[in-house]
């Protein structure tokens, strides 16, 4: 990203390190591998598939939702050790920075993006607001994911924690948050 510093003169500054850009477009190439996984196997069964050829698909998906789990995981501990724009304190959406800074956005959209728009280092507010809310999303599509990847595929950990809900009330709660 570019600045201007106090003389004038444009700046480079580096706001996203090596680790925060790898674990953003690996975790991104593993959700929409997700998705694809998933659709293919809803699409499967429209057409008639059987269940023994679907079956293999849906591992699939849950193995590469594993595997997203780590690197998820690995991108929070990494929201703690990383530089200040890879850090949870830049993503804070409810400060009265942030919140001006939402209703700017906010605002240049509804205008019709005519003006110049707020210029931020690291995730604009407006970013930052939708960015809680897809960890959020995320951390409940992880635990409902393992729940039933442990009642179908017997995987851990959701194998363990399984036993204390019917199959059902997984799924249920799973679908719910697609």
């Amino acid at each position: 990203m570019h600045a201007i510093d106090k003389e004038g003169d444009r700046v480079i500054i580096k706001v996203w390190d090596v680790p925060t850009r790898l674990l953003h477009w690996v975790n991104a190439a593993l959700i929409i591998a997700l998705i694809l996984l998933i659709l293919g196997n809803v699409g499967m069964e429209s057409l008639g598939v059987g269940k023994l050829l679907r079956a293999p698909v849906k591992q699939l998906h849950a193995y590469v939702g594993h595997l997203f789990i780590i690197t998820f995981f690995l991108r929070i501990l990494w929201g703690f050790a990383g530089n200040t724009y890879a850090r949870w304190g830049d993503i804070r959406p409810f400060s009265k920075e942030a919140r001006a800074g939402i209703i700017a956005n906010i605002r240049w959209y509804l205008g019709g993006c005519r003006s110049r728009a707020g210029s931020y280092i690291g995730h604009d507010p407006l970013a930052a607001l939708f960015y809680t809310g897809l960890v959020f999303v995320l951390c409940s599509m992880i635990i409902t994911g393992l729940l039933m990847s442990g009642l179908e595929f017997n995987l851990f950990p959701g194998s363990v924690v399984v036993g204390a809900l019917s199959g059902q009330q997984a799924k249920d709660v799973h679908h719910l948050l697609k």
